[in-house]
């Protein structure tokens, strides 16, 4: 992995084409992201270093399937708008979220 955003407590980084991430353990699953089994210190690379990652006892994650819904335009309409209006009570996104 080609290091590309060192952050504080994760690293963004270049695997071939694709973008991954390096989280420390229990962070949010995603299909790109690879959680370290020890806390990382983010701050001894920088970008453009090269980081090896021994992959051999990786779990590969995956959402869990979810259940095809004929959800009416109606009902899509309404849950969207819900959405949008309850935003201001999320929480802040970690990361790109």
């Amino acid at each position: 992995m080609t290091v590309f955003a060192p952050l504080t407590q994760s690293i963004y980084g270049r695997a071939g084409d694709e973008v991954v991430w390096l989280g420390p353990p229990a962070s949010t699953l995603h299909p790109r992201a690879m959680l370290a089994l020890v806390p990382l210190d983010p701050a001894r690379w920088r970008e453009g270093d090269t980081l090896v990652i021994d992959g051999s006892d990786a779990v590969v994650w995956r959402p869990p399937a979810v259940k095809a819904s004929r959800a009416s335009r109606v009902t899509l309409l309404g849950s969207a708008g819900a959405l949008v209006g309850a935003r201001h009570r999320l929480p802040s996104p970690e990361g790109f979220g």
